[in-house]
């Protein structure tokens, strides 16, 4: 195992520098490639990394994280962009922020941002299965996806994330078409803020990839748009809209009664409010890592539906260390 720290005081000062470091071939190597961000914005007015080219399998592989006591989700109990924190940024239009064309490769407690529209986030490009784990994305979300799988044989697993669009217009967040993709326990959602407008959705898919427990909100009418005719894949949602094409869901629900997401000085500011009626999912935890975005145990009794297991008044949890107490005060 290599694992190497990247920021401006980490081993790599850039994620293409930690990149272009890996081994052509792992498996010859018998080695995984670990980046580890430290708690630092990383950003760029172009693409930021592109993985190509490298020989994995499901024992040695990729993984791109944020490093120990980095993460948003280690100190926060709420979700909001913060550039303390290991994060990946671009604001670049028209173009892709990080695209992974390896297989096995993994995307695990990091923030992503884009200012900038017509782009996607993070594009999964290759055939094999990649892994997107308790991760946050925000963006305008015009005209682009924040996570693109989109090929019949390119599988995304990604659980236990949130992805929050701040556009008012037609959203486009999230597209998966792998039968064998699956989407669990994720919250996708446009501002509560933010008029929708007509057309897109929160969640495409094709196919039959598996999605459960996804919280889609503020999304128009059609928070699940099957492209291609596909039959219903869904089970176990919620959403504010009348309708989900989602057996075992719950609709019409109340955006403002499940979270709060904009605080007082106008930012974004998921927190799951208590109350609300997002207990009526199924049990994933065999299949979702069985924590939710912030590493709490999901509950089996009562299954939540999103990313978020408890529901926190006030907004943040006490840290547990002196310098995570001092990332807060800034």
């Amino acid at each position: 195992m290599t694992t190497r720290s990247i920021g401006a005081a980490g081993y790599y000062s850039t994620l293409i520098l930690w990149f272009d470091e890996c081994p052509s071939d792992l498996i010859t190597d018998t080695d995984t490639w670990e980046g580890e961000v430290l708690a630092e914005q990383l950003t760029s007015t172009a693409n930021i990394l592109t993985i190509s080219g490298i020989t994995t399998n499901a024992t040695y592989f990729i993984t791109l994280r944020a490093a120990a006591d980095a993460a948003l989700m280690d100190d926060y109990r709420v979700l909001n962009y913060n550039t303390s924190y290991a994060s990946i940024n671009s604001s670049v239009s028209y173009s892709n922020v990080v695209v992974s064309n390896v297989a096995y490769t993994r995307f695990e407690r990091l923030q992503f941002q884009k200012t900038a529209s017509n782009s996607v986030l993070l594009k999964i490009d290759t055939a094999g299965p990649q892994y997107v784990d308790r991760c946050f994305f925000k963006g305008p979300g015009r005209q682009n996806y924040f996570l693109l799988s989109e090929a019949s044989d390119i599988i995304a697993h990604f659980s236990n994330s949130a992805f929050f669009s701040t556009y008012s217009g037609p959203p486009n967040i999230v597209r998966v078409d792998s039968d064998d993709s699956s989407a669990l326990n994720c919250t996708i959602m446009i501002s509560s803020n933010a008029s929708v407008g007509s057309g897109g959705s929160g969640l495409h898919i094709s196919n039959r990839p598996d999605v459960r427990n996804c919280a889609i909100f503020n999304a128009g009418v059609n928070p699940i748009t099957k492209l291609g005719g596909a039959a219903s894949s869904a089970s176990y949602c919620a959403t504010d809209a009348t309708t989900i094409d989602a057996t075992s869901s719950v609709t019409s629900l109340t955006h403002a009664d499940q979270w709060t997401d904009v605080d007082n000085t106008g930012g974004i500011d998921i927190r799951l409010k208590s109350g609300h009626s997002l207990q009526a999912g199924v049990d994933a935890s065999a299949d979702n890592g069985g924590v939710d975005i912030f590493g709490t145990t999901y509950s089996t009794g009562s299954p939540i539906i999103g990313c978020e297991q408890d529901a926190v008044a006030g907004g943040l949890s006490i840290p547990v260390a002196m310098d995570q107490y001092a990332r807060l005060r800034q």
